[in-house]
């Protein structure tokens, strides 16, 4: 592939027209600092069109010496009968040669790619290069985000605020686009982590369905708005507050079940240290007994305590009593 070395008007690029780029969620910053400091190190690739140059590689480099006030810069100048598809491979083997993308890059790459060949062949040469599956519900996804997510859901996915578990599950249950954006401001403000934003959508989307709510509805409820906005709670103690008040809701029986339990250990007053745990959604039969002793003689001490205590029989599943 031939190129030609030149200086240019940085004026002469076209930067809203930006065919082989799918950079999205980047910060310039370093990058300005850098060059302030070391200079261009790589120039940027572009595409001689009739009136002037379009970007192929590098457009953040140039953003950052606009920012810098350069008024000319070095490129590698590719002539006007390059194949575009060649353009748009030379600007991804450019990037995922010193860089990871996101999954919004991803996807805009793979949304661009389908524009010149078939999504058995992209998924087949290029999904290795990107670490996805390859499998046609994968392109689908991706396709989908590209084209269908808003500039705000997709800014908060590629900065990590949502994850890609949580995105595929709005995407496989046909979430309205209206309520994918309310989920992301919701779990970007509280600062969600991964499993949780996956418990936030299963139990909220069950309420929902039940109760033929909106999920706006939901959210606005006074229980709600009152612990978002509460200015004592820390963020995590928000999470798990709301969490617990839509998985109580969500299953009212699991719920009264585990407030009788409760209600029992505590009526039993074991002694300090020791903490009797019922299992997870009462899902398995065995209970857990913890107990923190300093030597062998306090340990049996609390175990004959423990074996002392009127009532300690009637630990079980609260509902088998």
């Amino acid at each position: 592939m031939n190129y030609i070395y030149k200086h240019i008007e940085l004026n002469s690029i076209d930067t809203e027209f930006t065919p082989f780029s799918f950079s999205y969620g980047f910060n310039i910053s370093e990058l300005v600092d850098s060059i302030q400091k070391v200079g261009l190190i790589n120039p940027p690739i572009l595409k001689k069109v009739k009136d002037g140059f379009v970007l192929v590689a590098g457009y953040k480099r140039i953003l950052a010496v606009k920012e810098l006030g350069w008024k000319k810069i070095g490129g590698l100048i590719l002539s006007e009968d390059m194949p575009s598809f060649n353009c748009l491979l030379i600007n991804f083997y450019d990037n995922i040669s010193t860089r990871k993308l996101n999954e919004v890059e991803k996807a805009i790459l793979i949304s661009k790619l389908s524009n010149y060949i078939k999504p058995e062949q992209i998924i087949k040469d290029y999904f290795s290069l990107l670490d996805l599956p390859q499998h046609m519900p994968t392109y689908r996804l991706y396709i989908w985000i590209a084209t269908s997510l808003s500039n705000k859901v997709k800014d908060k996915l590629a900065n990590g605020e949502i994850s890609l578990k949580a995105i595929r599950i709005m995407y496989e249950n046909e979430i309205p686009q209206e309520d994918i954006e309310i989920y992301a401001d919701f779990m970007s403000k509280l600062k969600f982590n991964f499993n949780k934003q996956l418990q936030l959508i299963e139990y909220t989307q069950d309420i929902c369905r039940k109760e033929k709510i909106t999920l706006k509805q939901l959210f606005g409820e006074k229980e709600i708005v009152n612990i978002i906005e509460s200015k004592t709670l820390t963020n995590p103690d928000k999470v798990k507050k709301i969490l617990d008040i839509f998985r109580k809701r969500n299953f009212p029986e699991l719920s009264r079940a585990e407030d009788i339990f409760k209600k029992r250990v505590q009526r039993l007053n074991l002694p300090a240290g020791v903490e009797l745990k019922a299992p997870p959604y009462f899902e398995s039969p065995y209970y857990r007994l913890e107990i923190s002793f300093r030597n062998g003689n306090e340990l049996k001490k609390k175990l004959i305590e423990i074996a002392n205590i009127e009532g300690i029989e009637i630990v079980g599943d609260p509902w088998k009593q």
